[in-house]
């Protein structure tokens, strides 16, 4: 499991990547991955360490942890209330998006890895009139 939550923590942070960019195909893709971690996390909540309430900047996010893993999400995009064990206040919250020690896996090489072992499809997550450019080309559609 420690490889998927690899392979997810590289597409997160490349949906951040993609967030910050202007241009339509980048805010799809940043959607679709992000939907991706989402379905990842529900998911393996069975396999997750522990799970917590975070207020960050007004906002409550669930912090999904499992070993030197956590991630974040908002508590919104969910349909469900998910058991937590703790409720923290983070007042200096800075998310990071680098890359840095993911084991140098692509982008590419992390989608392959959650799809075959997992099914998990960013493709999925993109609306069905979406320029074809967004769409990743090794995964099916």
């Amino acid at each position: 499991m420690n490889k998927s939550y690899n392979s997810l923590h590289i597409i997160n942070k490349k949906a951040k990547i993609y967030s910050n960019k202007q241009d339509k195909i980048s805010k799809l893709r940043s959607s679709a991955l992000y939907q991706t971690k989402y379905n990842a996390l529900l998911n393996w909540i069975n396999k997750t360490d522990k799970i917590e309430l975070h207020y960050i900047n007004n906002k409550e996010y669930y912090c999904f942890y499992h070993n030197d893993y956590s991630f974040h999400i908002p508590k919104q995009k969910l349909n469900t209330n998910i058991e937590y064990q703790n409720k923290k206040v983070l007042h200096q919250f800075q998310s990071t998006h680098s890359l840095h020690n993911t084991n140098y896996q692509t982008e590419k090489e992390s989608l392959i890895k959650l799809y075959n072992k997992h099914n998990l499809n960013p493709n999925q997550h993109l609306p069905n009139n979406t320029n074809f450019n967004a769409y990743w080309p090794y995964l099916p559609m």
